[in-house]
């Protein structure tokens, strides 16, 4: 995996390797010991959990979620991937029907691709009873706009002023974490034009993915939800990131400014970053992916993936709470440099929070005759608002978006959202003087309706997030 970056010396969380299955001498009473509280490990045993706090870490999540609401689906981190996957994978980079999840060090963990057969060298690790999906892509189903971003494109998160100054670039960052993106040559977008097909055969195959990845005696590595079936991306062929280190900010108490120049962030103790580079293998890179991710009941999870047992770990990611710039801003990171939290991997192992994470537990939870549930980066992509710099609100405010231009579809063990058939949302009544007083009763009427559907909706958001508490014993923050 190409590195150009410093590691986080905030604290070490274990990440996850290939999937394996736990020793057979695994009992429900070894995970039913102290360390191992049965009721505190089944109780929200299929998705990952939350862990909300007011203090930003630094490397893949702060990008990640910097860059999220630039509405252009998961941002990557580490574009290049794992450089051990196969030569013509690396070379080509994602593709449409590639099959994996998204790793805490930033990158798009590759497995298999759904339309070629369980032989093909381009496969990484396929199951092999893998049925590939007939007829393979044509091209004519693939939407392609070639410098869908322009050369010199620079996305910036809120909170950062860039520059121009001859051939470089000065990003200044007041915000308390942020995401910078340079695309030199620009990229180009694809994405399926329909995924009927692929989510019918992602419905059919999901419970097996999941098995195959995690195996089945509860040592899981791709906790339910975060199964990610590529349809779309924004490739480049150069490309550099850079994100802030919250420790060099809490020091400098005011602002860390970097430098681009010659197709790289210069090296900057307070910041950490990544680019593209000729010897890597890789000839273009996805640098935002979209994706179908699925989700499958809550009973066959306890089934056929923990076998009715306690998970040997948690699996949680950290939700940021307070704004990033402004006056609460300052105040974090001025605490921060007093308090600066320490984390200590008990039993738990870190992810990577993506939005549909949680709508996808609500989907189950409203349709629990549903067998899979599944949700694709369109529904939210267009829906985001950069208005509100706190992360945390402006995550509640996508999903309440999200609902409110959406219906719950159940039919023939498969929950989705589609399009609200009324969506009211976004009316504007009219205000002309002749019909005031003749249209007041309905207006009262459609802001009641709003009004209750929006309660409603938070009430079954509620209803999983934030989720049940992480065990005491499992982040220490000192």
């Amino acid at each position: 995996m190409t590195e150009k970056v410093e590691k986080d010396n905030i604290g070490e969380v274990e990440r996850p390797g290939p999937a394996e299955e736990a020793p057979s001498e695994v009992t429900l009473s070894d995970r039913s010991s102290v360390e191992h509280p049965y009721r505190s490990f089944l109780e929200g045993a299929s998705f990952a959990r939350c862990h909300t706090t007011a203090f930003t870490s630094c490397g893949t999540e702060t990008y990640a979620r910097s860059l999220l609401m630039a509405g252009n689906g998961f941002p990557i981190w580490d574009p290049v991937g794992d450089t051990g996957r196969p030569s013509a994978h690396l070379k080509s980079g994602l593709m449409i029907g590639d099959v994996g999840y998204l790793s805490d060090e930033g990158d798009f963990q590759y497995h298999f691709n759904i339309f070629l057969p369980p032989s093909s060298e381009v496969h990484f690790n396929a199951p092999a009873n893998l049925e590939p999906l007939f007829p393979a892509l044509q091209s004519k189903e693939i939407k392609t706009e070639t410098n869908y971003f322009a050369p010199g494109t620079v996305i910036a998160s809120t909170g950062v002023e860039v520059t121009r100054v001859q051939d470089a670039l000065n990003a200044i960052i007041k915000g308390r974490e942020c995401g910078i993106l340079v695309l030199p040559n620009g990229a180009y977008r694809e994405d399926v034009i329909s995924t009927t097909r692929i989510r019918d055969y992602a419905q059919k195959h999901a419970l097996d993915w999941y098995r195959f990845l995690n195996g089945t005696r509860g040592h899981v590595i791709c906790p339910n939800g975060s199964l990610c079936l590529v349809t779309g991306y924004d490739k480049a062929t150069s490309w550099a990131t850079c994100t802030s280190n919250p420790q060099g900010l809490a020091e400098s108490g005011s602002v860390i400014t970097v430098t681009y120049e010659n197709g790289e962030f210069l090296r900057n103790p307070d910041a950490y970053r990544k680019c593209s580079q000729s010897g890597d293998g890789s000839e273009t890179c996805a640098v935002f992916v979209r994706a179908i991710r699925l989700a499958v009941s809550l009973r066959d999870w306890t089934k056929k993936i923990l076998s009715y047992q306690p998970p040997t770990r948690i699996l949680y990611y950290n939700m940021l709470s307070g704004p990033v710039v402004g006056l609460r801003a300052r105040i974090h990171t001025l605490r921060l440099k007093q308090f600066l939290p320490k984390r200590k991997s008990v039993n738990a192992t870190l992810c990577i929070f993506h939005p549909l994470d949680v709508l996808l537990h609500v989907l189950l939870r409203e349709s629990q005759i549903a067998d899979v549930a599944t949700l694709d980066d369109s529904v939210w992509c267009h829906l985001t608002d950069k208005s509100n710099t706190d992360p945390l609100v402006q995550t509640w405010n996508l999903w309440i978006k999200v609902l409110e231009t959406h219906e719950i579809h159940n039919a023939d063990g498969l929950v989705t959202l589609v399009p609200a058939e009324n969506d009211h949302s976004q009316a504007k009544p009219s205000f002309s003087p002749s019909s005031l007083l003749f249209n007041l009763p309905s207006r009262i009427q459609r802001e009641y309706n709003r009004i209750r559907r929006r309660r409603e909706i938070v009430r079954k958001i509620s209803a999983v997030f934030p989720g049940p508490p992480l065990p005491k014993d499992v982040l220490i923050v000192s």
